[in-house]
Parts: structure tokens; C-alpha cells; sequence
């Protein structure tokens, strides 16, 4: 057991939950410390993330995310939080605040993030007396630390991500609530129809810039990756499976953001720095493209058909080609991934058109 533990006078439930807490966390590679009780406010422990890659080494990284713990015995079966007076704490703390409901005995975690609950819920106001926790921590794990990645990394997508609960899956988009390129995925392409993302879109070239980090610094992760790679679902698979399908859908977004940069071009930086963040990401989304080769067995035309196909896209080869449906277009017909990427900077050095 981790040394540590707050001294609470008056419950050794509560020492017994942060514990079974902390265990539980590290395991996934969360390694927590103990928030000061004297100055608690609502939290009790304090996380950050750690990386490994291909060696198995481990990466301590900035990325935080803060854990308040409910201890339960055998005699009850709770699945709430008390929100208590800590509402508008929880609602605007920096890091994503989780609340747990842990059951001493069989030692289940049930969590949620706090503010995505108290946002989203039909009821959460300053009187919303609790915070229901429904799903567990071997769950939803994958999401918690996609939250703390993006809160540092990436914070327009982190308001996305977080606009929905840990608990809230949508079986008709094959969401995987243990995939992190799932829950990316579901963000930027769940409310598309028949035309471009209205989900997680950037609005200026610093978040597609940001986006890019965020997603070099998941793909360092072996777990992550391997978890990207394995993500592909049989041929066979049903229609709804294969439609949800998290790498899919994740090549989809990725491709998505990458093209926006041409979009919001009257929001660029200076041809520099520009094209820097575009070298950034062109190598990222080319590694990235390489792997889901090598897992789906596909030519590079095969694997943009299969999205294209998948997302109901429509075939266009004319036009500028500013968007992901070009790319795509460009990709069946035989070009290669970084021919294809080079081919969209040319028109995007190109004086903005101005905007009505």
C-alpha cells in the first residue's frame, strides 16, 4: 500500500478508499500525491500521467488530473458524490476534477468526471445536491487520461471531450469507451452528416496546431498505440461495428483537422512558423497512415476508399482541394500519403481570400 494517506479523525473508510484509490491509478500508470487536507476544497488527491514507450520506460509528464474519493462499506451500495459547496469549484478547477465512489470491501471504483456531469446533467445547477457514478475506473480509464492530455495539450479539444460524461457511450457509433482514438474520434466525427464535422473542429491554426501535439504525444505512448493498431475490425464485422470503428474513424479526424489548417489560413502565423506546425503534422499523420497499413493489410488507395465508404463521403477531384474528401480522393487514384499532403500546401501559401 502507498504511503501517505491523509490522517481523517473521523472515518478509516476514507483512509481506506484513497488507498484502494491510488493503488488502482498508479497500476494505470496515474501516480497520484496527496492534496492537503487542511486546505482541501474538494479534491483529494492530485495525478499526473506517465508515458511509456517503446522500451518501457516511463515518461512523468504535466498532465494532471485531480481525484475526490467517497469510501464505502459492504452496507450500502452507493453510486453518488455529494456535491456538497464544492458546485462551482468543480465546474472551474484548471485540472478535470473525478469523483469515485470506492467500495472498500470488493474494492469497485465507480467515477466521473465531475464537471462533465454537472454541465451536462438536465438538473445540475448550485442545487444539485449529487453526481451520479455509474461506470468504473478500468473502464473508463482510457477517457480519464485522454482528459488530462488534452487539458494541457490541446484545451479547445479538451471542452469537447468533456461535453460528455465518462459514462456516456452511444452504441450506434460503435463507440469503444476503452479506446482513446475512439473517444477522439466520437468527439470530431459524431455529428457529421454527409459533409464536414460540426463536433471537435479547430477554429484558428494555433488548436490545429494544438491538436497535432496532442496527438504526437498519444501516439509516443506504446499502450496508446498498440491500442491504435489493434483497433480495426474485421471485414466481417457488422456494418454498425465497422462504422464505429475507432481507428477508422480516428484516421477520418485526423485527416479532418489536418485539412482545416487550409481553411483558417487568415489565422496563420508567419510563413515560418507555418511551416513548421505543417512539417509537424504531415509527419505525424504519415506515421500514423504507415501503421494502419501495416494493421489492415491495405494499399494506401484500399484504406482511403474503406474510410471514404465508411463516412459516406462523396467523390471529389475538383475544386481546391481544402478539405478531407479531396484528400481522399487524391489517395484512391494512387497517390502516395506525403505526396498527396504536399500537393494541399502549394494553394495554401496563397494570399487568404478575405472573409464577408
Amino acid at each position: 500500500m502507498i504511503e501517505g494517506f491523509p490522517k481523517d479523525a473521523n472515518s478509516s473508510t476514507a483512509g481506506m478508499a484513497i488507498g484502494i484509490l491510488r493503488e488502482k491509478l498508479q497500476k494505470h500508470n496515474v501516480v497520484t500525491f496527496v492534496w492537503p487536507q487542511e486546505v482541501d476544497r474538494g479534491i483529494d488527491l492530485v495525478g499526473f500521467a506517465i508515458t511509456k514507450d517503446d522500451k518501457g520506460d516511463g515518461l512523468h509528464t504535466a498532465f494532471l488530473g485531480a481525484f475526490q474519493s467517497k469510501g464505502i462499506g459492504d452496507k450500502t451500495n452507493r453510486r453518488t458524490v455529494d456535491v456538497g459547496t464544492h458546485h462551482g469549484y468543480w465546474s472551474s478547477a484548471t485540472p478535470p476534477v473525478f469523483v469515485a465512489n470506492v467500495d472498500t470491501v470488493t474494492q469497485r471504483i465507480l467515477i466521473e468526471d465531475a464537471r462533465s456531469f454537472l454541465d451536462t446533467d438536465k438538473t445540475a445547477d448550485d442545487k444539485l445536491t449529487s453526481i451520479h457514478t455509474t461506470i468504473t475506473l478500468e473502464e473508463s480509464i482510457a477517457d480519464i487520461r485522454l482528459r488530462m492530455y488534452a487539458q494541457a495539450l490541446a484545451p479547445w479539444a479538451s471542452r469537447h471531450l468533456r461535453s460528455r460524461t465518462l459514462a456516456h457511450t452511444d452504441p450506434a457509433s460503435g463507440l469503444d469507451p476503452c479506446s482513446t482514438w475512439s473517444l477522439i474520434a466520437y468527439a470530431g466525427t459524431f455529428f457529421r452528416e454527409d459533409g464536414p464535422s460540426e463536433g471537435m473542429t479547430p477554429a484558428n491554426w494555433y488548436e490545429c496546431s494544438q491538436y497535432f501535439t496532442l496527438v504526437e504525444f498519444l501516439y509516443h505512448d506504446r499502450n496508446c498505440r498498440e491500442q491504435f493498431v489493434t483497433g480495426f475490425p474485421a471485414d466481417d464485422s457488422p456494418i454498425a461495428e465497422r462504422e464505429g470503428a475507432s481507428s477508422f474513424k480516428f484516421l477520418l479526424h485526423l485527416l479532418d483537422v489536418y485539412t482545416a489548417f487550409g481553411e483558417l489560413r487568415p489565422s496563420m502565423p508567419s510563413r515560418n512558423s507555418a511551416a513548421v506546425d505543417l512539417d509537424k503534422a504531415a509527419k505525424i499523420v504519415g506515421r500514423i497512415w504507415a501503421d494502419a497499413l501495416t494493421s489492415t493489410g491495405y494499399g494506401s488507395d484500399e484504406l482511403a476508399k474503406k474510410i471514404r465508404t465508411l463516412a459516406k463521403l462523396t467523390e471529389v477531384r475538383d475544386g481546391p482541394p481544402f478539405d478531407d474528401q479531396y484528400l481522399l480522393t487524391t489517395l484512391i487514384d494512387g497517390k502516395p500519403i506525403n505526396a498527396a499532403i504536399a500537393e494541399l500546401h502549394t494553394p495554401w501559401w496563397s494570399p487568404a481570400p478575405s472573409r464577408p
